[in-house]
Protein backbone atom coordinates (compact mmCIF):
# COMPACT_ATOMS: atom_id res chain seq x y z
CA UNK A 1 0.00 0.00 0.00
CA UNK A 2 2.09 3.41 1.17
CA UNK A 3 5.41 3.57 -0.23
CA UNK A 4 7.87 6.46 -0.65
CA UNK A 5 10.85 7.05 -2.24
CA UNK A 6 13.63 9.81 -2.03
CA UNK A 7 16.44 10.84 -4.98
CA UNK A 8 19.66 13.07 -4.95
CA UNK A 9 19.23 16.59 -6.19
CA UNK A 10 19.55 15.12 -9.89
CA UNK A 11 17.01 12.86 -9.55
CA UNK A 12 18.86 9.49 -9.31
CA UNK A 13 17.04 7.09 -7.12
CA UNK A 14 18.78 6.77 -3.23
CA UNK A 15 16.53 4.48 -1.86
CA UNK A 16 12.38 3.76 -1.41
CA UNK A 17 10.61 1.80 1.57
CA UNK A 18 7.30 0.46 2.15
CA UNK A 19 7.82 0.86 5.77
CA UNK A 20 8.41 -3.00 6.02
CA UNK A 21 11.68 -3.18 4.19
CA UNK A 22 13.89 -0.58 2.99
CA UNK A 23 16.11 -1.03 -0.34
CA UNK A 24 18.75 0.41 -1.94
CA UNK A 25 19.32 1.97 -5.40
CA UNK A 26 20.49 -1.31 -6.66
CA UNK A 27 16.96 -2.77 -5.10
CA UNK A 28 18.72 -4.95 -2.42
CA UNK A 29 17.59 -4.30 0.84
CA UNK A 30 19.66 -2.09 2.86
CA UNK A 31 22.00 -3.95 5.98
CA UNK A 32 19.39 -3.40 9.12
CA UNK A 33 16.43 -2.57 6.64
CA UNK A 34 13.69 -4.76 8.02
CA UNK A 35 11.45 -2.01 9.59
CA UNK A 36 7.88 -2.39 11.34
CA UNK A 37 6.30 -5.73 10.51
CA UNK A 38 2.78 -4.22 8.59
CA UNK A 39 3.06 -6.66 5.87
CA UNK A 40 2.84 -2.86 3.87
CA UNK A 41 -0.38 -2.33 4.34
CA UNK A 42 0.04 1.11 5.95
CA UNK A 43 -1.75 3.81 3.66
CA UNK A 44 1.77 6.32 4.08
CA UNK A 45 5.48 6.18 5.39
CA UNK A 46 7.47 9.00 4.87
CA UNK A 47 11.59 9.61 4.07
CA UNK A 48 12.60 12.89 4.96
CA UNK A 49 16.55 14.56 4.78
CA UNK A 50 17.93 15.74 7.84
CA UNK A 51 18.44 19.17 7.79
CA UNK A 52 21.57 20.63 7.22
CA UNK A 53 22.98 16.86 6.08
CA UNK A 54 23.56 15.34 2.86
CA UNK A 55 23.70 11.78 4.21
CA UNK A 56 21.11 11.20 6.84
CA UNK A 57 17.65 10.50 6.43
CA UNK A 58 14.62 9.56 8.70
CA UNK A 59 11.97 7.15 7.71
CA UNK A 60 8.86 7.80 9.48
CA UNK A 61 6.43 5.02 9.91
CA UNK A 62 2.78 4.95 11.88
CA UNK A 63 0.43 2.51 12.95
CA UNK A 64 -2.04 -0.28 11.15
CA UNK A 65 -5.44 1.14 11.72
CA UNK A 66 -5.11 2.41 14.85
CA UNK A 67 -4.00 -1.03 16.72
CA UNK A 68 -1.78 -0.54 19.09
CA UNK A 69 0.60 -3.35 17.96
CA UNK A 70 2.87 -0.45 16.41
CA UNK A 71 3.80 2.98 17.89
CA UNK A 72 4.67 5.90 15.45
CA UNK A 73 8.20 5.74 14.67
CA UNK A 74 11.49 7.09 13.47
CA UNK A 75 14.42 5.21 11.17
CA UNK A 76 17.66 6.46 10.52
CA UNK A 77 19.88 5.84 7.53
CA UNK A 78 23.14 6.95 6.07
CA UNK A 79 23.39 6.90 2.71
CA UNK A 80 27.14 6.86 2.65
CA UNK A 81 27.61 3.69 4.30
CA UNK A 82 28.06 0.67 2.92
CA UNK A 83 29.37 1.94 -0.45
CA UNK A 84 27.29 4.57 -0.85
CA UNK A 85 24.48 2.28 -0.87
CA UNK A 86 23.12 3.27 2.48
CA UNK A 87 22.67 1.31 6.11
CA UNK A 88 20.16 1.98 8.64
CA UNK A 89 22.10 3.13 11.28
CA UNK A 90 19.15 2.56 13.80
CA UNK A 91 15.38 2.24 13.74
CA UNK A 92 12.29 1.47 15.26
CA UNK A 93 12.61 4.95 17.88
CA UNK A 94 9.00 5.97 19.42
CA UNK A 95 8.12 9.28 18.99
CA UNK A 96 4.55 8.50 20.78
CA UNK A 97 2.93 6.43 22.25
CA UNK A 98 -0.18 8.05 21.60
CA UNK A 99 -2.82 6.23 18.81
CA UNK A 100 -2.43 7.67 15.51
CA UNK A 101 -3.70 7.31 12.36
CA UNK A 102 -1.67 5.78 9.30
CA UNK A 103 -1.22 9.11 7.51
CA UNK A 104 2.11 11.12 8.07
CA UNK A 105 2.89 13.86 6.03
CA UNK A 106 5.76 16.66 6.02
CA UNK A 107 6.29 20.49 5.09
CA UNK A 108 8.84 22.70 5.26
CA UNK A 109 9.33 25.19 8.01
CA UNK A 110 8.83 28.75 7.01
CA UNK A 111 13.04 29.45 7.34
CA UNK A 112 13.01 27.02 4.26
CA UNK A 113 15.57 24.45 6.20
CA UNK A 114 13.86 22.69 9.39
CA UNK A 115 10.85 20.23 8.52
CA UNK A 116 7.23 19.71 10.23
CA UNK A 117 5.98 16.31 10.23
CA UNK A 118 2.24 16.17 10.82
CA UNK A 119 0.20 12.77 11.91
CA UNK A 120 -3.18 12.68 13.49
CA UNK A 121 -4.54 10.75 16.56
CA UNK A 122 -7.05 8.38 16.47
CA UNK A 123 -10.08 8.93 18.67
CA UNK A 124 -10.28 12.52 18.69
CA UNK A 125 -9.43 15.73 16.93
CA UNK A 126 -5.53 16.20 17.91
CA UNK A 127 -2.79 17.04 14.79
CA UNK A 128 0.88 16.62 15.99
CA UNK A 129 3.25 18.09 14.80
CA UNK A 130 6.62 17.72 15.35
CA UNK A 131 9.67 19.99 14.29
CA UNK A 132 12.94 18.11 12.63
CA UNK A 133 16.10 20.18 12.55
CA UNK A 134 19.82 19.93 12.40
CA UNK A 135 19.89 18.74 16.02
CA UNK A 136 16.69 15.80 14.84
CA UNK A 137 13.62 15.13 15.55
CA UNK A 138 12.22 17.13 18.64
CA UNK A 139 9.53 14.58 20.53
CA UNK A 140 7.97 17.09 22.16
CA UNK A 141 5.15 18.09 19.40
CA UNK A 142 3.04 21.01 18.56
CA UNK A 143 -0.88 19.98 19.37
CA UNK A 144 -3.74 21.19 17.61
CA UNK A 145 -6.95 20.42 18.26
CA UNK A 146 -9.30 21.47 15.77
CA UNK A 147 -11.72 19.45 13.12
CA UNK A 148 -14.52 16.56 13.72
CA UNK A 149 -12.96 13.91 15.69
CA UNK A 150 -11.60 11.05 14.13
CA UNK A 151 -14.23 8.28 16.15
CA UNK A 152 -12.84 4.54 16.23
CA UNK A 153 -15.28 2.39 13.74
CA UNK A 154 -15.17 -1.06 12.40
CA UNK A 155 -11.35 -2.62 12.64
CA UNK A 156 -10.36 0.65 12.62
CA UNK A 157 -10.64 1.36 9.13
CA UNK A 158 -11.13 4.64 9.17
CA UNK A 159 -7.90 5.09 10.46
CA UNK A 160 -6.67 4.44 6.93
CA UNK A 161 -6.33 7.30 4.25
CA UNK A 162 -4.14 10.35 3.05
CA UNK A 163 -2.61 13.49 4.72
CA UNK A 164 -0.70 15.68 2.33
CA UNK A 165 0.15 19.61 2.48
CA UNK A 166 -0.33 21.86 -0.15
CA UNK A 167 3.45 22.78 -2.07
CA UNK A 168 3.31 26.35 -0.39
CA UNK A 169 2.68 23.97 3.33
CA UNK A 170 -0.04 26.76 4.20
CA UNK A 171 -2.77 24.24 3.28
CA UNK A 172 -3.46 20.61 5.00
CA UNK A 173 -5.64 18.30 3.72
CA UNK A 174 -6.83 14.81 5.10
CA UNK A 175 -9.02 11.91 4.43
CA UNK A 176 -10.10 8.90 5.88
CA UNK A 177 -11.47 6.01 4.67
CA UNK A 178 -14.17 4.70 6.45
CA UNK A 179 -17.27 1.89 6.41
CA UNK A 180 -20.50 2.56 4.58
CA UNK A 181 -22.71 1.42 7.54
CA UNK A 182 -20.83 3.89 9.94
CA UNK A 183 -21.56 7.36 8.22
CA UNK A 184 -19.39 9.00 10.80
CA UNK A 185 -16.39 7.23 9.72
CA UNK A 186 -16.04 9.04 6.61
CA UNK A 187 -13.63 11.91 6.98
CA UNK A 188 -12.64 14.88 4.47
CA UNK A 189 -11.14 18.31 5.89
CA UNK A 190 -8.74 21.37 4.61
CA UNK A 191 -6.79 22.85 7.37
CA UNK A 192 -4.84 26.10 7.07
CA UNK A 193 -1.30 25.30 8.39
CA UNK A 194 0.83 27.66 10.13
CA UNK A 195 4.31 26.86 8.85
CA UNK A 196 6.11 29.05 11.15
CA UNK A 197 4.87 27.37 14.32
CA UNK A 198 3.73 24.34 13.47
CA UNK A 199 -0.55 25.01 14.35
Amino acid sequence: EGCSTICDTSGQLLFYTNSDTVWNKQHNTMPNGNLVSSSGTISQVLIIPKPSSSNIFYIITTQIQGQTSLTLQYHTIDINLNSGLGDVVNKNNTLTTVTVTEQVAATYHNNGTDIWIVVHEYGNNNFLSYLVTSSGINSSPIVSSIGPAIIPCISGMNARGELQFSPNGQKLAINNNGVGNNPNSDYLCLFDFDNSTGI
